[in-house]
């Protein structure tokens, strides 16, 4: 059966939160309360992939106008497909629409951080069009 892109709704709230639970290696109990309201922010898009009525992945992007650019830029935040369904190209089409989605509200580009040992995930990026142009820093704030 094919895969089916398009935005996350309510009753795939729950099912997304454990595939981030997967990607983010951990277990957060709020996880689905920030979902919901995700999907209520403006500036946020999230996809998920839907396979015999199951979601297999999920991705997000925010894009931010920036007055350096002078234009919007988006942010991949996360992406993640189910194992068992990964080799498909199903996060190829997550990231190919958030880049259509972007480019339709007029984003100039889209960004992705990894983590450095990734390598898997940043040959992904990169076999998409991404290239690397800066390094990106984070802060704990916790």
């Amino acid at each position: 059966m094919p895969v089916a892109i398009m935005p996350m709704k309510g009753p795939h709230v729950d099912e997304c939160a454990r595939l981030l639970d997967l990607l983010m290696e951990e277990v957060m109990d709020n996880r689905t309360e920030v979902l919901r309201e995700c999907m209520n922010e403006e500036h946020f898009n999230c996809l998920v992939a839907i396979e015999n009525e199951k979601v297999v992945g999920y991705a997000d992007m925010f894009t931010q106008l920036d007055p350096g650019h002078g234009a919007f830029l988006g942010y991949l935040g996360n992406m993640v497909v189910a194992e068992g369904h990964r080799g498909k190209g199903i996060g190829k089409m997550l990231v190919q629409e958030l880049a259509r989605k972007a480019r339709q509200i007029g984003a100039v580009e889209l960004h992705v951080s990894t983590e450095f040992d990734n390598k898997k995930a940043q040959a992904f990026y990169e076999a998409l069009g991404f290239t690397e142009s800066s390094l990106f820093l984070e802060m704990d704030l916790e």
